[in-house]
């Protein structure tokens, strides 16, 4: 595969994971997530698109660099890529459970998972 289809993979992964959540979103937001009591310093809806976006797609081009210089699967990166793909799945479990499942205290737990999969001491 030539770099730059490479490049593209890394990046349409992570991107594919956020239009998947499109799909529990894009009702959600104008109905109940508009109900919901939020702090005075959340941001409007309309940015949560385009940085999500910007977001995914620098996960996914980071992780091509860690695949090209980390070896691949099998090199020093391939605990990386393990812990990248666990967090992407993860990510991408919390909007259907949020937006939904409307389910604001289990998508709160997931989120804790995350991070402490994320953050924890290695061994």
């Amino acid at each position: 595969m030539s770099y730059w289809k490479e490049i593209a993979l890394a990046i349409v992964i992570p991107e594919a994971v956020g239009i998947l959540g499109t799909y529990w979103t894009k009702d959600a937001i104008n109905t109940w997530y508009k109900g919901l009591r939020k702090p005075f310093f959340n941001p409007p809806n309309w940015i949560f698109g385009p940085m999500w976006t910007l977001l995914y797609g620098g996960m996914g081009y980071a992780s091509f660099l860690v695949w090209r210089d980390g070896g691949g699967f099998d090199g020093v990166g391939s605990k990386a890529l393990q812990a990248y793909g666990m967090n992407l799945v993860l990510n991408g479990l919390w909007t259907p459970i949020f937006f939904g499942a409307k389910r604001k205290g289990l998508s709160y737990k997931q989120q804790l998972h995350v991070g402490i999969r994320r953050y924890r001491p290695k061994r």
